[in-house]
């Protein structure tokens, strides 16, 4: 969870420094946790110049009470977020034995190389968010195909099942995966066959999988069996494409209705300028921005035939498209019906910007440094600059 506008009711922790010296004075409020959930909390801690800037929720909401929560706030001077976690306080907490050595370790090394592939590729795009990992897939199944099969979870600690869990639904959320997806079903499955109360985060989890999966009605028979007060409503997907349908689809999201309309995307004659952006990245907020108050560069990328959508491999960001579509109509923004539809548009990076020529890719651009990526675009369009830096040859 990132932080913004938090504000300091009492002294604490306000660098990883002073936290270190109160833990080391005697007893904090993170002593509620467990032992390997205070670690895995602790190694969540994001610090900025301001204090604390980021940090995992789920230890928190999984294994304390809501005085605990608070408590924990408290120390780290980010009272502001007391009632969120506590209102998402519903049965019984999750308070496991400490996972077995190799499943730790395992997790650690996953979270490392997450880590780390995400800042390389930040730091590859100019202005951009790191967005699906090709690389973190081929990763979780070298790694954990072993430890995902039917006969290993069942002999599996539920501590160990919790961590694999989590490694899934990072997957899951970050590259789309259909078998991180099966994974985790196939763990909740066994929470069920344990009664192991799930209602503390994991159910969320597996939902919101489900939906960034584009399961719209295994997610809705889902929340329909695993009902949480103020839990918003799953949007219907209306379909009229024929099952048969070849080519390329996308979603349109009507927030009066809470309908997700797929619709065909005609095969694009000529030059075709696809943008991907998410929510919660900023240089996307930018580019579009630029695009939506420049008369005059918005008609040039819509002679180009501008369609903008969402990262074909991460959850639909149905309030961000409501949003920024009520805002500027006229670049209405829409998410791939499947990344298998999208395979040629891999964003590792938002914004990005693909050019078709007659359907095939000729070039990509990637990330919003500033407004002189107007003049990069520009240029690419009328052929004038150099092609380089994508990995694809003049005309191929």
């Amino acid at each position: 969870m990132c932080l913004a506008g938090a504000s300091p009711a009492q002294a604490g922790a306000h660098s990883r420094e002073q936290l270190t010296v109160l833990m080391a004075a005697g007893p904090t409020a993170l002593d509620a946790l467990t032992p390997h959930g205070k670690r895995a909390f602790i190694d969540s801690l994001r610090w900025g110049q301001q204090g604390l800037s980021g940090f995992s929720t789920a230890p928190l909401v999984r294994e304390l009470n809501a005085a605990q929560i608070a408590d924990v706030l408290r120390l780290l001077e980010s009272e502001a977020y007391i009632d969120m976690l506590t209102r998402k306080l519903d049965g019984a907490p999750l308070r496991f034995a400490a996972p077995t050595a190799d499943i730790g370790a395992a997790s650690k090394a996953f979270k490392k190389f997450h880590d780390d592939d995400a800042a390389s590729r930040h730091d590859s795009a100019d202005g951009g968010t790191a967005s699906g990992a090709a690389g973190l897939v081929r990763y979780y199944h070298a790694a954990f195909d072993a430890h995902m099969r039917p006969n290993a979870l069942i002999a599996r600690k539920s501590a160990d099942l919790l961590l694999l869990f989590d490694v899934a639904h990072q997957v899951v959320m970050t590259g789309g995966d259909p078998r991180a997806l099966q994974g985790m079903r196939a763990i909740f499955a066994e929470f069920g066959r344990r009664r192991i109360d799930t209602r503390r985060s994991l159910d969320d989890a597996m939902l919101h999988a489900l939906m960034a999966a584009r399961r719209f009605g295994k997610a809705r028979a889902f929340g329909d069996a695993h009902p949480r007060r103020g839990r918003a409503a799953i949007p219907l997907e209306v379909d009229a494409l024929d099952a048969n349908f070849r080519g390329r689809s996308v979603y349109r999201f009507d927030a009066a209705a809470n309908t997700l309309e797929r619709t065909a995307v005609a095969p694009a004659q000529g030059i075709q300028v696809v943008m991907v952006v998410d929510a919660g990245c900023r240089f996307s907020a930018n580019a579009l921005r630029a695009i939506g108050t420049d008369a005059a560069f918005y008609e040039r990328m819509r002679s180009a035939d501008l369609l903008v959508i969402t990262s074909p491999r991460t959850p639909i960001p149905t309030q961000f498209m409501a949003e920024w579509n009520g805002q500027y109509p006229q670049l209405a923004l829409r998410a791939p019906f499947s990344a298998e539809e999208w395979r040629d548009v891999d964003a590792t990076a938002v914004p990005a910007f693909f050019i078709f020529e007659n359907g095939q890719l000729r070039r990509r651009i990637d990330g919003w440094p500033g407004q002189e990526q107007k003049a990069v675009l520009l240029r690419a369009l009328e052929g004038l600059e150099p092609w380089q830096g994508s990995g694809l040859k003049k005309g191929g």
